[in-house]
């Protein structure tokens, strides 16, 4: 009998540790849609236990909101995704990289190089912020290229990249700095966010339909592409039935009668199918991802 209790406390113990192992393994990703600077920017941490992955950081003044969130998490980036090379975008990773440069883990990017991007160099692109870029990561191997059709893992993310810098994207768009825009997806297999960056030809977006299928690029969220200014891209959100949207944007631009056919056409769709939609008045604004 006494052989039977002890047997049957050690099974206790041993489903309690299991259970309590279980509970650390599947600690939840903590999205968080941040203030991306002046009207428009773009920034999102994920953080799950001594994990940290950056999107973005805005603009140059948004570093010190960047550094804060950064040093809040342990000092170290694990990951650091940068969808294009537009001020709005990476001039507060520019402005870091020489301090963080050496407790920044990988940094993924879009593979647009010098000699691709300046013959298509419109006049609302940042080309300085570019060269900064390409003049201070210069030679790092932790500077990782992303192609379209990439798929991997981080510490149980799935990640599949539906676009990035090829020449296919001339065939839609000459606006080569927005639409070489990493769109990606991460997925907890429960939860996953759909980032577009500011990709905003719609043929690009049928692209990736056609590609990989409605069914693959599905997200629970989805970041409005280039900051909620691509009506063109509706039908594209409709086949994604998103959940939730995301808008890197001050309220003014979805309220104002100036940028009713613009972003008052998102914000429209939103309120139609009952989809949250979450801009800079709601920032810092957080979610689990299970």
């Amino acid at each position: 009998m006494m052989k039977k209790l002890i047997v049957i406390m050690l099974l206790l113990i041993l489903s309690v540790t299991v259970a309590a192992g279980a509970v650390i393994i599947e600690s939840p990703w903590t999205l968080t849609q941040h203030f991306g600077g002046g009207g428009v920017g773009m920034f999102y941490s994920l953080v799950k236990d001594d994990t940290l992955i950056l999107v973005d950081g805005g603009y140059t003044a948004n570093a010190e909101s960047v550094r804060a969130v950064i040093e809040e998490n342990g000092g170290y980036v694990d990951y650091w995704f940068l969808t294009h090379y537009h001020d709005d975008h990476c001039d507060a990773f520019n402005t870091l990289w020489p301090e963080y440069k050496d407790r920044i883990g990988i940094v993924y990017v879009t593979p647009l190089s010098w000699e691709d991007f300046e013959p298509h160099c419109q006049e609302w692109d940042s080309p300085e912020s570019f060269r900064t870029f390409l003049d201070q990561t210069e030679g790092y191997e932790n500077i990782v290229p992303l192609k379209r059709g990439d798929k991997f893992e981080i510490d149980g993310l799935q990640v599949n990249v539906f676009n990035a810098w090829d020449e296919e994207i001339l065939k839609y768009s000459t606006d080569v700095a927005n639409n070489c825009s990493l769109v990606f997806r991460i997925d907890t297999g429960r939860t996953s966010v759909l980032f577009l960056g500011d990709m905003v030809a719609e043929g690009l977006a049928n692209l990736i339909l056609e590609q990989f299928g409605a069914n693959q690029v599905k997200a629970t969220c989805i970041q409005a592409a280039h900051h909620g200014w691509a009506p063109s891209l509706i039908s594209f959100y409709e086949a994604l039935e998103p959940k939730e949207m995301f808008v890197d944007a001050a309220e003014y631009y979805l309220t104002s009668e100036e940028y009713a056919n613009a972003h008052g056409v998102l914000v429209r769709w939103c309120e139609e199918n009952s989809i949250p939609m979450h801009d800079y008045s709601s920032v810092p604004y957080s979610m689990t991802m299970k």
